[in-house]
């Protein structure tokens, strides 16, 4: 099972929209239209994916963990087992 967390240099914080992302390095912004599906501070603490859609409904959980495979991809999460 993948454990989440995000990277060194990312800081994360809610907005209206969903998830903005601030990467140190580089002084950019990633705005991630999540809605209410993910938090940051749920992120700050990391976790699996199920520990991560705690309180979201069945159906939302696929959508959830597609949300964390492109964080991952897009360099904002690690995923390690």
């Amino acid at each position: 099972m993948l454990r989440y967390q995000l990277c060194e240099d990312i800081k994360v914080r809610d907005e209206e929209f969903g998830l903005l992302f601030y990467i140190c390095h580089s002084t950019n912004l990633v705005f991630i239209a999540s809605g209410a599906l993910l938090k940051a501070a749920q992120l700050r603490k990391g976790g699996t994916a199920e520990e991560l859609a705690a309180g979201l409904s069945p159906v939302k959980i696929p959508v959830l963990e597609n949300l964390l495979d492109k964080l991952v991809q897009r360099g904002l999460l690690h995923a390690k087992k």
